[in-house]
């Protein structure tokens, strides 16, 4: 087999307390941003927009009463508007065994973040290598979220020991991605401790109230910055704010607008597609765009039928995507090790690895050849 390339991984030290390379602002602006994560959870399908509502109704998204483990189905995290500056105080914090838990009224609630397996919720290099080989993964891209801490030093330190196996991208604070500092820092990133790419979640707006966009002239620097070091960007197109639905494809128009503007530098939609049967026309028109890629990420969890993720459904679903866009443009990613809150890596690796109505150069090139490509490509 051809080399296997997960597009979409993870590895961080215990997120309960403090990391190495965190001061208490740092550890409570990541708080903040779970949070604000985390903040739409208990709203009803019909209501919380695109793909998000079929799984926060789902048991593994869903919030729980920790006094008698029985399921809430209300919007307790919820504030006036979306943003720092409306977000309750209700204690937000990071507990063992994969779980965030809050406080409202007196009552404590927990969200199962992370599979309930993770001890001290963190996830070491080890133990993603560990997954990988018994899966038969060659390679994982580590994704730079600040959810899971500022990394530069750790996620560095992962390249060192598997220097074969983990490659990651940079991370920046989205709100002031253009100022002196942050630009330095993804440069230092990129330049001084090999990351191949940065990573760029429009969420990372909620610090200012969403004041700013991706195509606001303050970030231009970023984008300077991003074209002349030649790396692609990995773009988290999900800002949470309400109508979620309407929400997500206004960020896809600007994130249209963006690519029209910068056609020169490689993008990635990471975490998927939100509806993959019925793919969006504005979503569609994105990724026809030159330099565009997609992760199949959420194909994982939003093909499910009576409890399951049947293969004839994904190999079906595949085969249309690669019909309309090309096998070129998608790379299958698994979200590890949050993945496993709603399918075993093995499993999300064999649908895609034995789909009915893929060629074997189709599997290759989604399951590694395509992401070897875009990391490799000459700027």
């Amino acid at each position: 087999m051809s080399l296997v390339f997960d597009a979409h991984a993870h590895c961080f030290p215990a997120l309960t307390s403090r990391q190495p390379d965190e001061d208490d602002q740092d550890m409570a602006l990541r708080l903040r941003a779970h949070q604000y994560h985390q903040h739409t959870r208990g709203l009803p399908a019909s209501s919380s927009g695109v793909g998000t509502g079929v799984l926060s109704k789902a048991k593994e998204w869903g919030v729980f009463r920790i006094r008698d483990n029985s399921q809430v189905h209300d919007t307790l995290m919820l504030g006036e508007a979306d943003g720092q500056s409306w977000m309750p105080e209700v204690n937000f914090r990071i507990a063992p065994f994969g779980r965030t838990e809050f406080t409202v009224d007196g009552e404590d609630y927990r969200i199962q973040w992370l599979p309930p397996n993770l001890s001290d919720s963190s996830f070491p290099p080890e133990l993603l290598v560990a997954h990988m080989d018994y899966v038969g993964v060659d390679r994982a891209l580590l994704q730079h979220d600040r959810l899971y801490g500022r990394l530069d030093g750790y996620l560095a330190k992962c390249m060192e020991r598997y220097p074969d196996r983990l490659v990651a991208l940079a991370q920046v604070e989205e709100w002031r991605g253009g100022e002196p500092d942050q630009l330095e820092r993804v440069r230092h990133q990129v330049q001084d401790l090999g990351f191949r790419g940065l990573y760029f979640a429009t969420e990372g707006f909620f610090v200012n109230n969403f004041s700013l966009g991706i195509n606001s002239p303050p970030l231009e620097p970023l984008w300077d910055l991003v074209a002349d070091l030649g790396v692609p960007i990995f773009w988290l197109a999900s800002n949470q704010v309400r109508p979620q639905a309407e929400s997500y494809i206004t960020e896809i128009g600007d994130l249209t607008e963006w690519t029209e503007n910068h056609p020169h530098i490689r993008s990635v939609l990471t975490h998927g597609f939100p509806d993959p049967k019925h793919v969006h026309r504005d979503l569609m028109l994105l990724l026809q765009s030159p330099n565009t890629y997609v992760e199949l990420f959420l194909l994982a969890f939003t093909l499910v039928e009576g409890g399951e993720v049947s293969r004839s459904n994904v190999s079906a679903t595949t085969r249309k995507l690669v019909d309309e866009l090309g096998p070129e443009k998608l790379l299958w990613g698994s979200d590890m090790p949050s993945a496993e809150r709603h399918l075993p890596y093995m499993r999300w690796f064999d649908l895609i690895r034995h789909a009915d109505d893929l060629s074997t150069s189709e599997q290759d090139a989604i399951l590694g050849g395509n992401l070897e490509l875009l990391l490799t490509h000459d700027p």
